[in-house]
């Protein structure tokens, strides 16, 4: 009894012909019961006089039908045939690799491995194989589970890094790893697309954005977001679906477009909205001092104990998606876009227990106005579009997975906190879809009674809900002027 079988099916050494194994079993399985069946049938007085030949065919006959119902059931159930083939796969995986341990036996010229000496015997081959690794293969709603034992054998470190392979050679991608107790687990996503979802199903809040259907971002737990795309990636619009959930929520957004061109359109539609040069500096420095504001006011609430986050105190999250974010410093003095560099780097690293978080965009993340001290703070990195091999490194760091291009907009890949790179759907929006009036209307029905300009409009909730309890007379939200 296979004591890990939460893990799914062991992949044996023997496994690496399971799909020719398994079509001999059955026409084995098929011909005895065939066989049988005559055999049954000769009690009967019209068949015991039969032909020999009559048996054959009667036995031939009764295999086709037997192997066409089989094969029929499988076509419908074809999931059982891809788990044969992706066990096959893998067990080839491991004996190409040579990720086990074998006899050594002599040739007369020394020591030699008995699968490089004699390669063309199939049962010598296995033979062989005397430690083969501890792998369970399981799949299960569109996911595959791969968990492998760790050993200090010449072969760990590979076993450790089987996420590469595995996604190239079963056409998945890697979406969670983890490590526990001498246990490696992987978890594959079968058909990312099909995770895709559409712009109504992104939603956000509860400290959540919801992005796919197995996906959602922490921003309370892994702040900051960047964003990189192309002309023609489909970042805009994903930066729009960012605007559009992050408005239908009770959290506060100020809207910056350096290039004055798609998000400026929101102008008129959200009561913060930048485009002039001349106003960016100006709103970077607001945003910055307004975070410090509410750090001093979380700390006046007569419940304040350190840890806790602005959410405790019933602070609504705020948010500054910065588009063409590089182009702008670009424009700038080199001392002056400096001066914005330190800002953004302060709030970057302070501005998660405050709630204060930033969305930033650009073409191509260059390391002059994004050091890596600043780059690696960023919970969520999305690449939309076919980048070059020198941008993926620069978004997501030194990574040996194979990036594959698709003509799709709004497909790329997203850096998760935990390390791991997978592929990326944007929500779909619908064509006839208009975002300036959506937003207006998602805003004002989650911000009932606000007042625009104010550093902390009020929303719906804070309304409904009491003020946060304070020592000193400045505990009121609305009062934190930048």
């Amino acid at each position: 009894m296979n004591l890990f079988w939460r893990w799914g099916r062991r992949v044996k050494k023997w496994d690496d012909r399971l799909v020719v194994r398994s079509v001999i079993f059955l026409l084995i399985t098929s011909t005895a019961i065939g066989i049988w069946f005559v055999l049954r049938q000769n009690l009967s007085l019209q068949f015991v006089d039969a032909p020999v030949i009559s048996k054959i065919a009667t036995v031939c006959l009764f295999d086709a039908m037997l192997l066409i119902v089989v094969c029929s059931v499988m076509h419908r159930q074809r999931w059982y045939w891809e788990d044969l083939c992706n066990r096959q796969e893998l067990a080839r995986m491991l004996i190409d690799n040579m990720w086990y341990g074998s006899d050594v036996r002599s040739n007369g010229k020394g020591d030699q491995d008995l699968i490089t000496y004699v390669p063309h015997l199939y049962f010598w081959r296995r033979y062989s194989i005397t430690d083969f690794p501890r792998l369970y293969y399981k799949r299960k709603k569109g996911r595959i589970y791969i968990t492998v034992k760790i050993t200090m054998g010449k072969y760990q470190d590979s076993l450790l890094k089987l996420d590469g392979k595995i996604e190239t050679g079963l056409d998945c991608e890697l979406i969670a790893s983890s490590y526990k107790r001498k246990w490696q687990h992987y978890v594959f996503l079968c058909d990312v697309e099909s995770g895709r979802i559409r712009l109504d199903e992104m939603r956000c809040g509860s400290g959540k954005l919801q992005l796919m259907r197995h996906l959602e971002w922490d921003y309370e737990s892994h702040p900051h977001a960047l964003i990189v795309g192309d002309t023609g990636s489909g970042k805009t619009y994903t930066l729009l679906s960012f605007i559009e959930a992050i408005a239908g929520s009770d959290a506060e957004l100020v809207v910056i477009d350096a290039k004055n061109a798609d998000l400026s359109g929101l102008e008129g539609y959200l009561p913060e909205v930048y485009a002039d040069p001349e106003d960016i500096k100006e709103q970077v420095v607001k945003f910055y001092e307004g975070m410090l504001e509410r750090m001093k006011e979380i700390k006046r609430c007569a419940d304040y104990e350190p840890g806790k986050n602005y959410r405790v105190f019933q602070f609504p999250a705020r948010f500054m998606v910065f588009d063409e974010y590089v182009a702008y410093l670009s424009m700038l003095p080199k001392k002056e876009a400096e001066e914005v560099i330190g800002y953004l780097q302060k709030i970057i690293l302070l501005g998660r227990q405050a709630g204060f978080f930033v969305v930033l965009s650009c073409q191509r993340p260059d390391a002059k106005y994004l050091p890596d001290g600043v780059r690696d703070q960023f919970g969520l990195r999305i690449a939309l579009g076919a980048m070059k091999d020198s941008g993926y490194t620069m978004m997501f760091g030194t990574t040996e997975k194979q990036f594959v291009a698709k003509d799709i907009k709004g497909r790329g890949y997203i850096g998760l906190w935990d390390g791991v790179i997978t592929e990326f759907y944007s929500p779909f929006v619908p064509p006839d879809h208009h975002f300036r009036e959506s937003i207006k209307a998602v805003y004002a029905g989650a911000h009932a009674g606000g007042t625009s300009g104010k550093l902390f409009p009020a929303s719906a909730e804070s309304v409904a809900s009491p003020a946060p309890r304070a020592v000193g007379d400045k505990a009121q939200r609305g009062q934190g002027e930048a």
